[in-house]
């Protein structure tokens, strides 16, 4: 069912969406468990998750607690998404991604602070994590940078941001994979997470704005480091 083993959740989301294409699985479906799913296309079960997780927030899946997950949509809209989602990341796409990011997770940041209730600033501060000190537990810190983000849309509380926002999320992720290793990256980083965090905490849209565009600029110029 799943030829191409290898790959990282981007690859995972479209080999699933193949196969909902395909007929495999259909409108209210319910899909293999977690564990069966990560044996046979050989993968990690947390690479699988967030591929789950991003085809649930685009619609096309359902998770209801204890009972598993569904196709929930075949909406035209959402089987075309991954045409243009995951092109490859050249130098001029991923410069085009920062811009997005920059642009678009700091007005969702600026939403967040206006919304996050005390139960989700205690799960985002749970998500602020020290850089690691070993090379081999960066891909750690990377999944805690993803979960601060995909908290912070959540909280925006606006399913077509949090669409938007998904829609570069792999790529987002793809781009942490070569700025991880740029020495002070990390620590930078956590910082940044940090005042973040502060801003949620203030219900500051300015403060969160401000801290949010500097984090990815940051971010840019690490990127741009790493690749001179």
């Amino acid at each position: 069912m799943f030829a191409d083993r290898a790959g990282g959740p981007a690859v995972l989301a479209n080999q699933i969406m193949d196969n909902i294409r395909s007929g495999v699985w259909n409108a209210g479906d319910k899909l293999p468990t977690e564990r069966q799913m990560a044996l046979d296309m050989g993968v990690s079960r947390s690479s699988l998750r967030e591929a789950l997780r991003a085809l649930e927030i685009l619609g096309l899946l359902r998770m209801r607690q204890g009972s598993g997950v569904y196709v929930s949509s075949l909406d035209a809209d959402v089987m075309l998404i991954p045409l243009h989602l995951f092109v490859t990341l050249e130098p001029a796409n991923v410069e085009s991604l920062f811009e997005a990011r920059m642009i678009l997770e700091s007005e969702v940041a600026a939403l967040a602070a206006s919304r996050i209730t005390d139960n989700q600033l205690a799960r985002l501060r749970e998500t602020v994590v020290s850089p690691p000190e070993r090379r081999e537990d960066i891909e750690k810190f990377i999944e805690a940078d993803v979960a601060f983000h995909n908290v912070i849309t959540e909280v925006a509380d606006n399913p077509i941001l949090a669409r938007m926002v998904t829609s570069i999320e792999y790529l987002g992720r793809a781009s942490r994979q070569l700025t991880g290793y740029v020495p002070g990256v990390l620590k930078r980083s956590a910082r940044d997470h940090k005042a973040i965090l502060d801003a949620m905490a203030a219900r500051s849209p300015e403060q969160a704005r401000s801290a949010m565009m500097k984090h990815l600029i940051n971010v840019r110029e690490a990127y741009r480091k790493r690749n001179k």
